[in-house]
């Protein structure tokens, strides 16, 4: 009989950011690196004779938790990788529901779409893999480190009929297999982050709202690129003294046409805010430089400017980026939280307008295997 701890990643920005995942590969927050260490510890007293793990890195960087204080090498697979979303990986989920509005009822594990698996696809995979690692390990406990859809997937396939809430983020979920056979032992388990006073990664919300980008018109979104920046501008400095509205407006038209670098960021069709991504800033023109992170007044304070820096994230990836930059006033203390939760610190590097610091935000993967 082989005992199988089936372990979803940790929080990774992807979950915090509210961006269709899939394969591909985020970085983890600060609360995911929080929840490796309770991890970490739940299974340092657990004899394991191997960590197997998705080669991705939330996924990997979750399974290292687990395996350094065992002194055991990580095996990766790649069979233990989340469902594939092909045309949907990387785009918010605002973006999703907008192009296929089923989703907001409809699991997307269950919807046959072009460039992605199936949920029967996954639960095949993941099957044969799991299997595989139980039949070599017979006599002995092995982790495995997966995603939320593959983990869900196998369990409806290996336990049929039986009822399990999603797994959350480290969420630990114990099986054995014997003779053919999967049992469950226990149901997806967070116990260890109530133990260490670490929050658990929140799951979609009822009533959540998710912001789809929309680039930036000339013309038609004139109006909202004005008042944008004036707003923005007293919100920073109180005043309009020193407010040159053509600077701002030709900045702004200067990344237009250029796709996800001017957005307006919508709530169905209400404007909620809008996002300017520098990509020519000659500053450090290595570096990813945010120009600005507007919300509308409703918007604020709702965690809704997370969603903003996940496009940013994936904008500035794509053009091969690894580092963010951006300005923020020493005053305005909900934003700089903001900024800290995204995982952006402050720096030594001298900012040319009074009252403002500067940020900065890695982005880069790093190679692990």
């Amino acid at each position: 009989m082989t005992t199988l701890y089936l372990i979803r990643h940790a929080e990774s920005e992807g979950n915090l950011f509210r961006i269709c995942q899939g394969q591909d590969d985020e970085l983890l927050t600060s609360t995911g690196l929080a929840q490796c260490r309770a991890l970490g510890a739940r299974f340092r007293s657990v004899p394991l004779s191997a960590v197997y793990t998705s080669d991705l890195y939330r996924a990997a960087m979750t399974a290292q938790a687990i395996a350094k204080p065992h002194h055991i090498k990580l095996s990766p697979d790649p069979a233990l990788r989340e469902i594939r979303l092909g045309p949907l990986e990387g785009l918010s989920w605002g973006d999703v529901y907008r192009e296929l509005p089923a989703l907001r009822t409809t699991s997307v594990h269950a919807l046959e779409l072009p460039g992605c698996e199936t949920r029967a696809d996954v639960a095949r995979r993941m099957t044969r893999t799991l299997t595989a690692i139980a039949r070599r390990h017979d006599g002995e406990a092995v982790a495995a480190v997966s995603h939320g859809g593959a983990i869900s997937a196998f369990l409806d396939a290996v336990l049929p009929g039986v009822s399990l809430d999603l797994a959350g983020n480290t969420s630990v979920t114990t099986l054995t297999y014997d003779t053919g056979r999967w049992k469950l032992v226990s149901p997806p388990d967070l116990s260890h982050l109530t133990r260490a006073g670490v929050p658990s990664a929140a799951l979609f919300r009822e009533g959540q709202t998710d912001l789809w980008f929309d680039d930036l018109v000339p013309g038609r979104d004139d109006a909202l690129i004005d008042r944008t920046g004036r707003d923005a501008w007293l919100a920073v400095f109180g005043n309009l003294t020193d407010y040159r509205p053509t600077v701002f407006r030709d900045n702004a038209r200067r990344l237009l046409g250029r796709p996800g670098l001017a957005v307006r960021c919508m709530d169905g069709d209400t404007v909620a805010g809008m996002l300017l991504l520098d990509a020519d800033q000659q500053d450090e023109p290595d570096i990813g430089h945010i120009s600005l992170v507007y919300l509308e007044p409703a918007y604020r304070r709702r965690g809704l400017g997370m969603q903003l820096i996940g496009h940013a994230v994936v904008a500035y990836r794509a053009l091969g980026r690894s580092v963010l930059r951006l300005h923020v006033s020493q005053r305005n203390k909900p934003a700089v939280r903001l900024y800290q939760k995204c995982g952006f610190r402050f720096t030594t590097v001298p900012c040319s307008l009074s009252g403002q610091l500067v940020m900065k935000k890695n982005i880069g993967i790093p190679k692990l295997f």
